[in-house]
């Protein structure tokens, strides 16, 4: 059985996530890929080894998960697909922390680059969410003081913005300005608690400040597993995915 998984896992990452670009900026692993320049006269028994669970992957990876009545993608300064993956982690870790009794958090951040492609309008399909997210990156939770939270506000400023959930600002040149979580304006006195990714929790794509936080509690929950589960729900209720920006990062 072991054996027959790790094979299984091989042809899903030889197959789908070979067409995301894995490189330091997330967590990822490598493959090896067939007919690789160099390595040809070894493709033969990878071939045979793979062969007899390829059709059996093909159809794992080609159900059809749920239905979007629109096309997402990422851009700048907020984005459908954005919105769509920050507001999902942010309501299904929150869902979490409550049926623990731990205090829920007060918003999200993520990074558009952890975004490595695009969801389509219609059927969206499992191998879909691997081209979107292939990385084994979890999502964490983050207790940190005001002056930390004030510098990340500062940091989605410069960038232009990143995907965020319960957070509103504007960015007035290269300044965060109008900042709002949880629908009250900022406050640096605050200590905030945030979910984002392991990833950027350990300064992840130039975002050091995470590495301040006063705690870190790991959720146990992937964010492309989180994608796949709130599709799968949506799904079961007989939902479409239906997203709008709403103007939660303006210029």
């Amino acid at each position: 059985m072991k054996h027959y998984i790790g094979v299984l896992f091989l042809i899903a990452a030889v197959i789908y996530s070979c067409k995301a670009s894995y490189n330091h900026q997330q967590k990822s692993e490598l493959f090896y890929t067939p007919g690789k320049e160099g390595i040809v006269a070894s493709d033969s028994s990878i071939i045979k080894e793979i062969d007899p669970y390829k059709t059996g992957m093909d159809h794992i990876m080609n159900e059809v998960i749920a239905v979007s009545d629109q096309s997402m993608e990422k851009g700048l300064p907020e984005s459908n697909l954005g919105d769509f993956v920050a507001d999902l982690s942010f309501h299904i870790i929150n869902e979490q922390l409550k049926k623990t009794g731990k205090p829920v958090a007060d918003f999200c951040v993520l990074n558009n680059g952890g975004l490595r492609s695009t969801l389509p309008q219609g059927e969206i399909k499992l191998k879909d969410v691997f081209e979107l997210m292939p990385f084994e990156n979890e999502l964490v939770i983050l207790e940190m003081k005001g002056n930390s939270v004030e510098n990340l506000l500062q940091y989605i400023a410069s960038k232009g913005g990143v995907p965020v959930a319960n957070l509103r600002m504007k960015i007035l040149g290269s300044e965060a300005d109008n900042v709002f979580i949880n629908g009250e304006p900022f406050d640096s006195s605050r200590v905030y608690r945030t979910i984002t990714s392991d990833y950027l929790a350990n300064g992840g794509d130039g975002m050091n400040m995470f590495t301040e936080a006063i705690s870190s509690q790991s959720s146990g929950v992937k964010v492309r597993d989180a994608i796949i589960n709130h599709m799968r729900t949506k799904t079961e209720r007989g939902e479409s995915i239906k997203v709008e920006t709403d103007g939660r990062i303006s210029k």
